[in-house]
């Protein structure tokens, strides 16, 4: 029934249990001591070290393990104080810390004991505690204060959001999207909060939820027709030259694999039914350079484009003998399939670059298709879901492209494609620009918040 104190239990300022304990048999038969109450407990020992020092003092009889020391006061009145000190000394104390190859930190109880601790008179440290805990009492009101009003805008926002995603028409949408953007400064305060809003953009998009159908479309049956052939003439020509081995036929689009209240305009189908090839770039070696012709590789698809900023290079005759399927053209689609999957980007006007075999490339050489509207398709809430349940591996996530040329996707009119690509990004603008704003205010309280540490510190 007796504590037995450790670093996993040093998380507040007061001790009067733990997590584990010992019986007093095992302090009568070892050599733990019993330590009082308002006696200085500190951490000595563990990879905690590296960054804090924890300090608590006990209000009961406890005992501590191997990575524990406590100090006696001559005196429990001045152990408040001694709590106070540690804590606002913390940094120099940490430069006492020795740190091993392998990790492991240790504070050492000879150089902790002559480390100098100022003490004023009896008296004043009474009135340096009192100070602190009123002002640590303000403190904890306000943070209590900001949690409550935290919970209150994120009920809010997360009410708003609901009603945006489940809206059922495009005029439903309009609505709750005008009640957000009429609330917005108040219910998104956080850059993070974001990003449910942008989710629910992309799902309503994939949902024919965002735009309204117009029956003088052309059906989507037709486009779909029209992709198919094209699609297939290209692969005879490409395997007839021996260009391309033939590919997977794909089932077709069964009623199951349909989601519910679908607009009739639209169509459904596979990946493989429409693009000419879904392969990856280069497995072997390449040399490499300082400047040359960029390699893509999964980290450099971000943020839906392709950043050359960060590329590795290679020669001009490596990438003269790479085959035709490292090679990316304008309109293809990149896939990470490697680690970070399902990042993607549209093959735009970069110049000539390659992939290695972390990056899966959807041709679409001939696609009639928005690359957009597919770029919304694969960032959307549902796909990316789809492609986290497919991918494999234990240490490293892989996605299989025999698995996303089976993945069913939604097809509208083309015209429609367009209005929905218009609307998404004109949704997605406006998110940015606060999102800049957001950042821009979080700057400046985080600077606000420095001078004003600083002026208290002067």
């Amino acid at each position: 029934d007796i504590p037995w104190v450790s670093p996993k239990d040093m998380k507040r300022d007061s001790i009067d249990d733990s997590q584990d304990h010992i019986s007093h048999a095992a302090v009568a038969g070892s050599a733990v001591k019993l330590i009082p109450p308002r006696s200085l407990l500190m951490v000595v020992r563990g990879m905690i070290l590296a960054h804090s020092f924890p300090t608590a003092l006990t209000t009961v009889e406890v005992t501590v393990n191997q990575d524990m020391k406590a100090l006696l006061p001559f005196s429990a009145n001045i152990a408040p104080y001694l709590l106070f000190a540690t804590k606002a000394l913390k940094p120099e104390i940490l430069e006492l810390v020795d740190h091993s190859t392998h990790g492991t930190c240790k504070l050492s109880t000879d150089r902790l004991f002559v480390f100098p601790i100022p003490v004023p008179p009896l008296a004043e440290q009474h009135r340096i505690v009192a100070r602190v805990d009123e002002l640590m009492g303000l403190l904890d009101r306000l943070e209590a204060a900001r949690k409550d009003r935290d919970a209150t805008r994120d009920a809010a926002r997360d009410s708003a959001l609901a009603a945006l995603r489940n809206a059922d028409t495009p005029d439903e949408v309009e609505v709750a999207w005008n009640r957000i953007a009429e609330r917005m400064p108040a219910l998104f305060t956080r850059p993070a909060d974001l990003e449910p809003l942008r989710q629910a953009v992309l799902q309503l998009a994939v949902r024919g939820r965002l735009v309204r159908q117009d029956p003088n479309d052309e059906p989507a049956s037709v486009l779909l027709r029209d992709a198919r052939a094209a699609r297939d003439k290209e692969v005879t020509r490409m395997v007839n030259a021996g260009r391309l081995r033939s590919p997977k036929v794909q089932p077709p689009v069964s009623f199951g694999d349909i989601p519910k209240s679908t607009p009739i305009s639209w169509a459904w189908c596979r990946w493989g039914h429409f693009a000419e090839w879904i392969t990856y770039g280069f497995t072997r070696p390449m040399p490499h350079v300082i400047s040359g012709i960029p390699i893509v590789t999964g980290k450099n698809v971000v943020g839906g484009r392709i950043d050359l900023t960060t590329c590795e290079f290679t020669t001009p005759e490596a990438f003269a003998a790479l085959s035709e399927k490292d090679l990316p053209q304008p309109n293809d689609l990149l896939i990470t399939k490697d680690g970070s999957i399902g990042r993607v980007a549209v093959v735009g006007s970069q110049g000539p670059f390659c992939i290695n075999q972390s990056v899966a490339v959807v041709w679409l050489r001939n696609c009639p298709f928005s690359r957009r509207f597919l770029h919304v398709v694969l960032e959307c809430p549902e796909t990316q879901r789809e492609i986290a349940a497919a991918s494999k591996g234990a240490a490293v996530a892989h996605l299989s492209v025999t698995d996303l040329a089976a993945f069913v996707i939604p097809v509208p009119p083309l015209a429609e494609q367009h209005r929905i690509v218009a609307k998404v990004d004109a949704l997605m603008a406006l998110i940015d620009q606060l999102e800049a704003r957001l950042i821009a205010a979080q700057t400046l309280h985080s600077q606000f918040a420095a001078a004003a540490v600083h002026r208290l510190d002067a």
